[in-house]
């Protein structure tokens, strides 16, 4: 996402990454290689748009969308990278993987500042909080627990291996009991939402980290039947915060996508894919919604904040 434009970059399994256009079609811009695709960020850095792409092939590319050339492949992983965040208070990028490391990435240099071990199996998820004085990284494992991790800005060195903040060891409550699929920063910083192959939703307060809510312990008593959506009964594979800090969006194994309010729990607004939702992302004035799907459809909607209802905007094939 690109302030002005709602573009969606959409990765592929065979190592193709698409655009959406205005014709309703996704055409291929580029392929890395046939790994697949795991985690796309779009980022600014020194007046570039760089898709920065995890992949299968143990690397991270990174893409420059105007040149249309790869400018760096980011080395280091021994397995699987599986997801891609931006630290931008640091000027770098996070990566983790099914080699139970994260690592951090200068952006300007293109080398491993930073490496976090301390999962017992492979980091499926991470998310950066950006704050002024301290970036902090959230990650979600295969062995079903979420840490906090602190970056401590010191890049002086090629690799520094550390342990997760000591002072954050409610991080390490187990609420959940399968693999995390799944963490999100709220773009307040004020809450951190996780989720699981258990089927549940948390909702956490950041400076705490104790548990605010479950979502889906509630029902909105004032919402309709094409609203009422009780709860996950499938693996929730992906979580969302708007940019407004208002709504938090899930995406199920039963192709269930869940539109929350994130400060009381309730459903405002669910939709349904034919299968599994892989992903969803927001448009930076949290008037569109879009989702991904294995069903090998996306698809983008318009949310009122006004009415709480969501219209179909595009679905693409």
């Amino acid at each position: 996402k690109i302030k002005g434009t709602h573009n969606i970059w959409i990765g592929f399994t065979n190592g193709k990454i698409g655009l959406l256009g205005s014709d309703e079609k996704v055409n291929t811009i580029v392929k890395l290689g046939s790994s697949t695709i795991r985690a796309l960020l779009l980022y600014n850095h020194d007046k570039r748009k760089i898709l920065a792409a995890a992949t299968d092939d143990n690397v991270v590319h990174l893409w420059d969308t105007e040149s249309k050339k790869v400018i760096a492949l980011l080395r280091g992983h021994s397995d699987h990278v599986l997801d891609v965040s931006d630290a931008s208070a640091i000027d770098s990028l996070v990566t983790c993987g099914w080699d139970r490391t994260i690592r951090v990435w200068d952006k300007r240099t293109h080398l491993a500042t930073h490496i976090f071990t301390g999962h017992e199996h492979a980091v499926t998820t991470i998310s950066c909080i950006n704050d002024p004085d301290r970036t902090r990284i959230i990650s979600g494992s295969l062995d079903g627990t979420v840490k906090m991790w602190l970056v401590d800005g010191d890049s002086s060195l090629a690799t520094k291996t550390d342990k997760p903040v000591v002072e954050q060891d409610q991080y390490f409550l187990n609420q959940h009991s399968e693999t995390i699929t799944c963490v999100a920063v709220r773009p307040d910083s004020k809450m951190l939402a996780t989720c699981s192959f258990d089927h549940d939703v948390y909702l956490r307060d950041v400076a705490t980290g104790k548990v605010i809510r479950k979502l889906g312990d509630q029902l909105n008593p004032k919402a309709d039947n094409k609203r009422r959506f009780a709860a996950h009964k499938s693996p929730v594979y992906c979580v969302v915060f708007s940019p407004n800090n208002r709504l938090v969006v899930t995406g199920d194994e039963d192709g269930n996508v869940a539109i929350w309010e994130a400060n009381n729990g309730d459903v405002l607004f669910s939709y349904k894919h034919e299968k599994g939702v892989l992903s969803v992302a927001f448009s930076h004035d949290s008037q569109y919604l879009a989702s991904g799907s294995v069903d090998k459809t996306a698809q983008l909607w318009s949310f009122s904040n006004e009415t709480n209802t969501a219209t179909v905007f595009r679905k693409v094939s």
